[in-house]
């Protein structure tokens, strides 16, 4: 069974968050959800980088994950970048880390520094992940397990 972790790294999804995932749960996926704690303070505030670092961090580093996929993208993702510690992420399997908008920035900085594969799709916590048959096709593809380089 393939693991995605669905990370909050960027901007607050929206509510249909929770059927998407269990959406993914019923094509065949293990998905761990790694929500923000709001109880941190403002996800653009020192303390709320931190933690989304670290949600970033140990679902890359995670053994056993197969996918990383943001929950929704928004804002933040580059204010992440300074705080990976990238000799640690050059002795782990390559993840591919899925998503657009400002987790490009995630996913050129993985590319550059470490010739990861990323994949720009659809994000659980968005409305277009319903509205958009590309979320299907990607689902799809990665139960298939398509291999990415």
């Amino acid at each position: 069974m393939k693991v995605i972790h669905v990370i909050e790294i960027c901007g607050a999804p929206e509510p249909i968050i929770q059927q998407n995932i269990e959406g993914l749960g019923a094509a065949g996926f293990s998905v761990v959800y790694v929500p923000y704690d709001s109880h941190v303070g403002h996800r653009l505030e020192p303390q709320g980088i931190a933690q989304r670092a670290q949600i970033l961090s140990e679902s890359l580093l995670s053994g056993g994950v197969d996918y990383v996929m943001a929950a929704r993208g928004g804002y933040g993702a580059s204010d992440l970048l300074p705080h990976l510690d990238w000799a640690e992420l050059s002795k782990v399997s390559p993840r591919l880390l899925i998503g657009f908008s400002d987790v490009t920035a995630l996913q050129a900085a993985l590319k550059a520094r470490l010739n990861w594969p990323a994949l720009h799709g659809p994000m659980p916590g968005s409305p277009a992940w319903c509205e958009d048959a590309a979320a299907d096709d990607m689902v799809a593809m990665l139960a298939a397990g398509a291999p990415f380089s």
